[in-house]
């Protein structure tokens, strides 16, 4: 058996270099040994996570659905899937600690809206990113700083399952609403309610 507590995984520097280990269609390379997957693996992670982890620890494994620990500079050592740290998951104790933000907006030129949470160090960027990957044009009509954000966010989601809008892939997906204007009065109200 290798020995992993050794290994070093290797450093990539630009996504040019990420090329070089990924099929055409951005997967890693079957081929690839351990200290490649692990270099990618980091590379992708600080760019999403912009220096908020350290990956000294880390060692990919078999699968993007296996765990590897990740330590976070606040709370120390957690373990998590390769596949949900790069979907831009962390800290659970950050994410319940700084979720507080709650956030409504239109998809410009529709009736489609975007119910979501952050936190204040993300602020309007996660808005940004999540438009940016739908390839849309955010009008935010709501943002506040909320206790318990999470909480309101799935009752809101609930409460209006059955608008639910799936025409979107990517981080955030699942929250888009197609609303006609009687239902986005009730979200407003229920938002507004809250702060």
């Amino acid at each position: 058996m290798k020995d992993l507590a050794n290994m070093q995984p290797i450093s990539i520097d630009s996504d040019a270099e990420l090329t070089n280990y990924l099929t055409p269609t951005g997967r890693l390379k079957r081929t690839n040994t351990t200290a490649e997957k692990t270099g990618v693996f980091i590379y992708r992670a600080n760019k999403l996570h912009k220096g908020r982890y350290s990956y000294g620890s880390s060692v990919y494994g078999n699968s993007d659905k296996d765990k590897l620990t990740v330590t976070c500079k606040v709370h120390g050592d957690f373990s998590i899937s390769a596949n949900k740290h790069l979907r831009n998951q962390g800290c659970a104790e950050c994410s319940t600690m700084l979720s507080t933000v709650i956030y409504l907006w239109l998809v410009k030129g529709t009736d489609i809206y975007k119910v979501g949470t952050t936190n204040l160090l993300r602020g309007t960027s996660r808005i940004s990113e999540v438009a940016s990957i739908n390839r849309v044009t955010p009008i935010v009509l709501f943002l506040a700083v909320v206790p318990n954000a999470r909480r309101l966010e799935k009752s809101i989601l609930d409460k209006f399952n059955d608008y639910l809008y799936s025409g979107f892939t990517g981080s955030g997906h699942t929250e888009f609403l197609q609303l006609p204007s009687q239902q986005l009065s009730e979200v407003l109200s229920t938002l507004i309610s809250n702060v």
